[in-house]
């Protein structure tokens, strides 16, 4: 068995080194094609290379007696010389022969074929930015050993979405002799082109016998490209001022004021200045100019203006108010507001004349003399003062109640009437729970801006303000009355709860008559509570016990 597997095993080698010997010979061929001298560099542009190696040496002509490996095309100048019989078949087949010197009779260069020697000195462009529209004027400077005829740059898109590319072409060839030459483009961008970056991408020559290389920008590094902005649109609208305010309302001769103006633009706004004047005009208090105003943008994107200015030494009591201020923004759009578009106002008051005189109460009363329970009482207090008054507080008890509890409440909304008063008012919502009692006004408190407070007694200043509450005709629909109507539940414990948040009335809204007063709260709940705990106990701790005993 041994010998049968050995005579095998050297069948099989004399086999592989027979065919090994047939395949040699075959594959020689190959190695006789001549490869190009290092001498010469020139790179071939064909469909099968890009050109992505350029041409170092300018003005180099390749040998006519050389043909490139790989069966491409021949650069030199076609010759008159008579070809061979045997030629390199098209298909690329087993045969290789030897490249011949010699150039068919006849034949001139096709298309496709690269131009001789080309060199890409510089590809500029004659701006960086441009907007759509405009004319781009690309210029190519350069070497070749052939006569040019055309040219074209391809610029594609490096930001941006999309892959579109621009392909300027149409060069003007100019001829400077030994090789030198320069191709020079005008392209028009397109009107609806949007923004985006080009870069250059690739240059493609093209010589009088229809040859052509294209050369890619990675070997030529220019770094050669351009932006398109769109315009921004003009913008046309005037500033607006949004808000206009003094840091203090009332100043003192010497002191700073600090205004503050915001506005808002389209654009940025660039300037803003101003001035106040007296208000009631009179002409020996001079006007105060806001000329230096520091503007920034908050995180609304308003603009932001903040300026000062110093009352003077000996200026008299006054009052000043706007008198313009005007803004403008970046397009030359300007826009003026005066007291009457927006009122600012500040007071100029000397120490020694300052306002020391309590506010005068002139009048109070109540829009009805009796109410039903349920109904909202309207409190109304009339006041004069030479400044501003800000705060009115009124004081009401509940006749005949034992803890003489005071119950009080801000007359929050205050306006000035033609006469110059003050008028301040509020309502009053009255629970069922005070049917049957007499509402007593016990004090009245007033603060003007200057924090002086003028306080009324009732005794003292004879304040006459009572008001009775009757039984509402309809209690069922009266909140407060502690009765069940039907299908509610009738704990007594959930009607006290019930009515004794009725009772504390929200001061914003009714102006807090009886807030906190816990009437008939803490004087019911904690007995029913003592007696509930009492019953448990009897029910789960003694009973049981004494059942065991």
């Amino acid at each position: 068995m041994d010998k049968v597997n050995f005579k095998s095993r050297k069948h099989n080698l004399l086999m592989a080194a027979l065919a090994l010997a047939l395949f040699i010979p075959q594959n020689d061929a190959l190695a006789t094609t001549e490869v190009p001298p290092e001498g010469n560099t020139s790179q071939e542009f064909t469909p099968a290379n890009d050109g992505t190696n350029q041409n170092p040496s300018a003005g180099e002509v390749p040998s006519t007696e050389e043909v490139p490996a790989g069966g491409g095309q021949s650069e030199e100048v076609p010759s008159n010389e008579i070809p061979a019989e045997e030629e390199v078949p098209a298909d690329g087949g087993e045969s290789y022969p030897e490249a011949s010197t010699e150039v068919p009779a006849e034949e001139e260069n096709t298309a496709g074929t690269g131009v001789n020697s080309p060199y890409i000195n510089n590809v500029s462009v004659s701006g960086q930015s441009f907007e759509p529209g405009d004319l781009v004027t690309v210029t190519i400077e350069g070497t070749s050993g052939s006569v040019l005829s055309g040219a074209t740059a391809t610029f594609e898109r490096s930001s941006s979405s999309g892959t579109a590319a621009i392909d300027i072409s149409s060069f003007d060839i100019t001829d400077y002799g030994n090789g030198n030459f320069s191709a020079v483009a005008t392209y028009q961008l397109p009107d609806d082109l949007g923004d985006a970056t080009y870069s250059l991408t690739g240059v493609t020559l093209a010589d009088q016998a229809g040859s052509y290389n294209t050369i890619s920008n990675e070997n030529m590094n220019f770094n050669t490209g351009f932006e398109v902005v769109s315009p921004v649109p003009e913008d046309t609208t005037p500033p607006n001022l949004v808000t206009m305010y003094t840091d203090k309302d009332v100043y003192a001769p010497g002191e700073t004021v600090t205004v503050t103006v915001e506005a808002e633009d389209e654009s940025e706004i660039s300037q803003m200045w101003g001035a106040f004047a007296d208000a009631n005009g009179s002409p020996e208090n001079d006007p105060y100019r806001l000329d230096n105003i520091y503007i920034t943008q908050n995180p609304l994107g308003n603009y932001v203006g903040v300026g000062t200015f110093t009352i003077g030494e000996d200026v008299p009591n006054a009052t000043y108010g706007l008198n313009f201020v005007g803004i403008s923004d970046v397009q030359g759009n300007e826009s003026y507001f005066n007291q009457y578009d927006f009122g600012v106002f500040f007071d100029i008051m000397n120490e020694d004349a300052a306002e020391t005189a309590p506010p005068e109460l002139v009048d109070v009363s109540a829009d009805e003399e009796s109410y039903q329970a349920g109904d909202a009482a309207s409190i109304e207090v009339t006041a004069a003062d030479e400044s501003e008054i800000i705060g009115v507080t009124a004081d009401f008890v509940v006749e005949g109640e034992e803890d003489g509890q005071v119950y009080s409440t801000d007359l929050a909304s205050i306006e000035q009437d033609k006469e110059g008063n003050y008028i301040a008012s509020t309502e009053i919502q009255l629970p069922e729970k005070l049917a049957g009692k007499k509402i007593q006004l016990t004090d009245i408190t007033i603060v003007d801006v200057y924090e002086n407070v003028g306080k009324y007694n009732a005794e003292d200043d004879e304040l006459d303000l009572a008001f009775g509450v009757t039984e509402a005709e309809d209690s069922e629909n009266v909140p407060g009355d502690g009765v069940a109507g039907p299908g509610e539940s009738g704990g007594g414990d959930g009607a006290e709860e019930e009515d004794s948040e009725e009772i504390a009335a929200d001061d914003q809204t009714k102006g807090g008559f009886l807030s906190g007063s816990g009437l008939f709260s803490e004087n019911v709940l904690l007995p029913v509570a003592v007696l509930v705990i009492f019953l448990c106990t009897v029910l789960f701790v003694i009973l049981p016990l004494r059942k065991k005993g």
